[in-house]
């Protein structure tokens, strides 16, 4: 699925259909799955030559419960990405002003996967683009505006009761970097709705 610039899109939601868990695979930095290895056991990662991934079980991410994640938490940077893509360099040149955005003094481009169901439905997407540089750039680990509003909060309590029976509670981790401070942090001029891409 192309990659688009985010500009050419008016707004964007986690819609929790689950699709992106069945259909991708998930690709883990070596202190991801360090993480998940010691909270869940090898068995919920593959290797593959050098690359270490998600695994899949019955063709779905071996975490996805029902249509949602099991591990808020501590999901993988890809998935709380998903669907936005932030480079510090353009895919391409000729389209670059429209994924340019400016975040915490750092030029980035920010790009959409066309595959996901959530474009333009939901958040003015200018509003969501913030809290994607900050988690790309290792700012925050937290989500609000880059994963489902649906049924988070059922999900993670579901999770964190988990680790609690096994004798493991979250804890520990950077708080949310608020809309606020993530606003703040952010140049961008609010994108005209000139050239924006129906997307159905």
């Amino acid at each position: 699925m192309p990659f688009l610039p985010w500009r050419l899109f008016h707004s964007w939601s986690c819609l929790m259909c689950g699709e992106c868990c069945e259909k991708f695979n998930v690709s883990l930095t070596r202190s991801e799955a360090t993480l998940l290895v010691r909270e869940y056991g090898d068995r919920v990662i593959e290797r593959r030559g050098r690359k270490i991934y998600l695994k899949r079980i019955g063709g779905k991410c071996v975490f996805q419960e029902g249509a949602a994640c099991s591990i808020q938490t501590i999901k993988p940077s890809a998935c709380k990405l998903w669907p936005f893509k932030v480079s510090s360099y353009p895919l391409r040149l000729e389209d670059r002003h429209m994924a340019e955005c400016t975040f915490a003094g750092a030029k980035l481009y920010v790009y959409v996967n066309t595959f996901c169901r959530g474009l333009n439905k939901g958040t003015p997407i200018w509003i969501v683009i913030p809290e994607a540089a900050a988690i790309s750039l290792g700012l925050t680990d937290r989500q609000t505006l880059t994963t489902s509003q649906l049924k988070v909060n059922e999900t993670v309590a579901i999770s964190r009761k988990a680790k609690t029976k096994t004798g493991k509670l979250d804890g520990g981790r950077p708080a949310n970097v608020g809309s606020s401070i993530l606003a703040s942090a952010f140049t961008s001029n609010k994108p005209s709705t000139r050239g924006l891409i129906s997307h159905t």
